[in-house]
């Protein structure tokens, strides 16, 4: 009865998970990080379009390369998992937001199951696996990029997975498990090079005694050869494309002892498990290493022993990395999960046990999590929230109105998410100098412009008055607050001309002609209009 009550209480879990991360599932490509879910989705699109080897064996195009790199976009990845999965579904269905999102959340609910089977396997409890899945399934980090296209969900499930199989071959070597924790940890590392952090628990826990067994001969020399083929990808993947994106960031230890490296980090802190759950890890932390009486010898402090110190030592070399993006973190979800997992089940226990009545634990437990709840949803809700209006409407445009092989130059930082939704390539931002504008035009088919608030400063340099002497305004979009009209983007059309001086009389033209367009994009405090008008 325990264990269906269990499975029942995983499911109830999944289902909450579910509806979390389905939560603007097939909303525009305009939110937060839309730049990499681009990089992700037009990648997918493109091998629908053009199959897994048209620049040799599944080495990705994405839709943004630089200004000289290869035009057609192939270049240097980690293994593009998430791309290929989300590709075969674009060539059975068609390139869809909805189909794409829906493959990120189910990696995500398979990491929150996995999650439970590894620490029910390492603890035999099945109320701390559960407490595991529920902070899983709740984390704001694990909620938005549980929802977007990106390497992280495949890369965290798969690196998870070949953990639960590891810690099954501890005690049954067959080849069933070592296959299911070789091949999935080896895709999970080469899908984010980053998780390589989640090996650090095997490589220190490994049973090395056993290389003398010849019996074991064979399932080491498996184990060998997963790893030689990683190395022989990561090797020829740099070879076939001619673009060398960057994986690895040079380390610079300096920015450790900077204030604001630290101020970086709290607010992705705040973002990623909250600084409520920043409180609880911490605690969790003293109290498994310090307070609780746990064997020192036995596996599974090891294995969270060495995953503990692996974090510290990935955390000085990932330093540079992380100061950039939130999600950078992601290798860490499990650490967090287990520690403030482990504060909340250890101090509900022991209060239950003081008030003797072992029942109120779980009220204690309950508690705990509607404290950990209210932070991260308002966490999630911010990363949500954040939204670039326009990117839409533009693209969409574009795609009604341009003609095969166009390319357009955009404003970069994330403005990516129109190119998904205009269906063609664009270069890495606006082109600094007159003559990268023409080397676009002339080489790349470079046919539009798309400036965002951002980049207004454009307007005052010399590169826009060739922009207006051979571009014409055909999209302009805008927010209206108090009667004072606020620019948000500009959409360009190569040919023609741009009169700024008679800009303003042209658009009140087109205002009192009922030729005003509004958009509506909704947050999770309501829905807000974006005002747009087209000139042609």
């Amino acid at each position: 009865m325990k264990i269906k009550l269990s499975y029942i209480i995983l499911i109830l879990i999944l289902i909450l998970s579910f509806y979390f991360r389905a939560y603007h599932v097939d909303y525009p490509v305009t939110g937060y990080h839309n730049w990499k879910e681009t990089h992700y989705l037009t990648e997918a699109r493109n091998f629908a379009e053009d199959g897994f080897f048209e620049h040799g064996f599944f080495i990705p195009e994405w839709d943004y390369p630089n200004l000289k790199d290869d035009p057609s976009g192939a270049h240097t990845d980690s293994f593009p998992t998430m791309s290929i999965v989300i590709g075969s579904f674009f060539m059975i269905f068609g390139p869809s937001l909805l189909i794409a999102r829906l493959v990120s959340v189910l990696f995500s609910l398979g990491s929150i199951i996995f999650i439970y089977l590894i620490i029910k396997l390492l603890f035999k409890r099945e109320d701390f696996a559960l407490i595991c899945a529920l902070i899983l399934a709740i984390n704001p980090l694990n909620i938005f990029f549980g929802r977007q296209v990106q390497l992280l969900g495949p890369a965290l499930l798969l690196c998870l997975m070949g953990l639960y199989f590891y810690i099954k071959w501890q005690k049954n070597s067959s080849w069933k498990n070592t296959i299911l924790f070789t091949f999935p940890m080896m895709l999970g590392i080469l899908t984010k090079y980053s998780f390589i952090l989640l090996a650090v628990p095997i490589i220190f826990t490994y049973p090395y005694k056993k290389l003398k067994d010849k019996s074991y001969l064979l399932k080491h020399i498996f184990i060998l050869f997963m790893g030689i083929l990683a190395y022989i990808w990561f090797k020829y993947s740099s070879k076939v494309s001619q673009t060398i994106s960057s994986q690895f960031e040079v380390v610079e230890f300096n920015v450790l002892f900077q204030s604001s490296f630290w101020k970086i980090m709290l607010a992705f802190i705040k973002d990623n498990i909250t600084i409520l759950g920043l409180i609880f890890f911490i605690l969790g932390l003293v109290l498994f290493f310090f307070l609780v009486k746990i064997k020192r010898k036995s596996f599974r402090f090891k294995f969270i022993f060495s995953y503990f110190i692996g974090s510290l030592i990935w955390f000085i070399f990932m330093s540079q990395k992380l100061q950039g993006h939130n999600y950078h973190q992601y290798p860490l979800l499990p650490l967090y999960v287990f520690f403030i997992s482990f504060f909340i089940l250890t101090i509900s226990k022991f209060l239950a046990k003081i008030l003797k009545k072992k029942k109120l634990k779980w009220i204690f437990v309950f508690i705990f999590i509607i404290l950990l709840m209210n932070p991260s949803i308002s966490a999630k809700n911010r990363m949500f929230d954040t939204q670039f209006p326009g990117l839409d409407l533009a693209g969409e445009y574009i795609k009604e109105n341009k003609i095969e092989g166009d390319r357009v130059m955009h404003s970069s930082h994330q403005a990516y998410g129109l190119l998904w939704h205009g269906d063609l390539k664009g270069t890495g931002g606006i082109p600094k100098s007159i003559e990268d504008i023409k080397f676009v035009e002339e080489n790349l088919n470079g046919s539009w412009i798309f400036i965002y608030n951002w980049d207004f400063s454009i307007f005052s340099e010399e590169r826009f008055n060739y922009i207006k002497q051979n571009y014409r305004l055909v999209q302009f979009g805008f927010n209206i607050n108090a009667d004072q009209l606020i620019p948000v983007y500009f959409l360009f059309r190569k040919g023609g001309s741009f009169n700024d001086m008679q800009f303003n009389a042209i658009l009140d033209e087109k205002v009192n002609s009922g030729n005003l367009l509004e958009r509506e994009y909704e947050y999770t405090f309501g829905k807000r209009k974006l005002q747009y008008i087209n000139l042609e």
